[in-house]
């Protein structure tokens, strides 16, 4: 992750709020055979991935990068189809070992694993949106991930509030850590759905930093200079030294939600 002190600040930190919305929409072919088309855009990314199945099997894995943050970014289609062949009942566990997501794009490895598992639910369009709120002078966000299944409710799956990278509210998850550590009491908190739910919540959570941060000033910066660590298939090896940040790709959903996947 990095360090929001080395970069110039967005003088509107404060005022706005991060929405990133993910939509699943399943396509039968036949009683055996069908595609899942997904959809995922927040402020700095937008994605398509579409997952085609067969018999269980996941037959091919067709990606679109909407709107991306660095030049080799649209280079991450390559480890993500390690997914092909897979069982469409595979575990997230079993999936991430075949595909590692430091080795992909981050954000549309998330996309696909959800495309994936979308394929054995009983709905056939489900939605969710994530909103975080800057932080204010108490440094308190709240965090909220609501998901719609077909025709049905918008359903508030959680309601966190966090400070210092940790969660402070509800009360029962107080110093939950929400970025090392997360998956492990996730993973003992949730179940089924809400499981899901909160994973999609959490990773919004990691991409609203980018808030804090001018990151249309990050122009023509190296991947390199900005994050030393190995987080995805940009920030790696040997990828890092040779992506290079795009300029204007920041959009704010703070008031307009509804632009969220027009991918303007």
């Amino acid at each position: 992750m990095f360090n929001p002190d080395k970069f110039k600040p967005n003088p509107n930190y404060g005022t706005g709020v991060f929405r990133r919305r993910i939509r699943l929409e399943r396509t039968m072919h036949s009683a055996t055979a069908g595609q899942v088309h997904g959809a995922l855009e927040d402020c700095n990314h937008g994605f398509q991935s579409t997952i085609v199945f067969h018999d269980g099997i996941v037959t091919d894995i067709k990606p679109q990068f909407m709107r991306i943050p660095f030049t080799t970014c649209d280079g991450a289609w390559q480890p993500l189809r390690k997914l092909i062949g897979a069982p469409v009942a595979s575990s997230p566990a079993e999936l991430l070992a075949i595909a590692p997501p430091l080795s992909n794009c981050t954000h549309l490895h998330d996309l696909t694993m959800l495309g994936i598992a979308h394929t054995q639910r009983m709905e056939a369009v489900v939605q969710y949106d994530v909103e975080v709120t800057d932080a204010k002078q108490d440094g308190v966000s709240h965090l909220r991930v609501w998901r719609t299944g077909d025709d049905g409710p918008r359903v508030l799956m959680h309601h966190w509030q966090s400070k210092n990278y940790q969660l402070c509210a509800p009360a029962e998850l107080n110093g939950k850590p929400l970025f090392m550590g997360f998956s492990r009491w996730a993973n003992e908190a949730f179940s089924g759905i809400a499981n899901e739910a909160a994973f999609v919540l959490q990773k919004g959570n990691l991409v609203s930093i980018g808030r804090m941060l001018d990151v249309d000033a990050m122009q023509g910066s190296r991947a390199v200079d900005e994050n030393g660590s190995v987080s995805c298939f940009t920030y790696s090896p040997p990828n890092n030294a040779i992506a290079t940040r795009i300029g204007k790709t920041v959009r704010d959903f703070t008031d307009c939600e509804e632009q969220l996947l027009k991918f303007i």
